[in-house]
Parts: structure tokens; C-alpha cells; sequence
């Protein structure tokens, strides 16, 4: 197990990408972003942090870009609306804010 364990720290070394913040679209939806979205399927506001998939915390709100509600909204800006395929059936999303986690 240890040695499965070191392959995968190193393959994600390998493919670790450095971002440089200053280049970064704070008002686009992105790694890193806190995003209130309203949801019209439930009729109700909720607010979402992207994070990459090693840091995923759904219970406090930190959910995987890679997810099917985070990759439905990157790329989104305020006043857009995603449609997030999810378990249930389908999600409809207005995003209301968006800002950059501050850490």
C-alpha cells in the first residue's frame, strides 16, 4: 500500500501545474473561487468553493472541479445559469457571486 501510495504522490507531482494568481479571471468561476448559485430546482441559495479533487470537503461546502455541479460551473460568470448533471437528475444554477477564496 505505501509503495501505491508513493506512485500516486509522484504522478501527481508530475502533473501538479503552478498557477499564477495575477493571471487569473476572478469574476469567471474557476479553482479557487467561492460561488453562490441560486438553485431553481430546489428554490433555494447555496455557496460552493472549487477545489481540486484532493481537497474536496462536501460537508463544508468545498466541492471537486471536477465534480458534475463544479465542472458545469467553471467558466461561469454572475447572472449565468449551468445546468449540472447530477445522481438525481438535473440541477439548474444561477450563479449570483463570485469571488476568489482569500487564503
Amino acid at each position: 500500500k505505501i509503495h501505491a501510495r508513493i506512485d500516486e504522490l509522484r504522478e501527481m507531482i508530475a502533473n501538479a501545474k503552478v498557477i499564477d494568481e495575477s493571471q487569473i479571471d476572478e469574476t469567471k468561476v474557476s479553482v479557487g473561487s467561492i460561488v453562490t448559485v441560486f438553485n431553481k430546482t430546489r428554490n433555494m441559495e447555496i455557496t460552493y468553493h472549487i477545489v481540486g479533487s484532493y481537497e474536496t470537503d462536501p460537508k463544508n461546502g468545498k466541492i471537486s472541479d471536477a465534480s458534475p455541479i463544479g465542472l458545469a460551473l467553471i467558466g461561469a460568470r454572475e447572472g449565468d445559469t449551468v445546468i449540472a448533471n447530477v445522481a438525481k437528475g438535473t440541477l439548474s444554477l444561477k450563479v449570483v457571486k463570485v469571488t476568489r477564496a482569500k487564503d
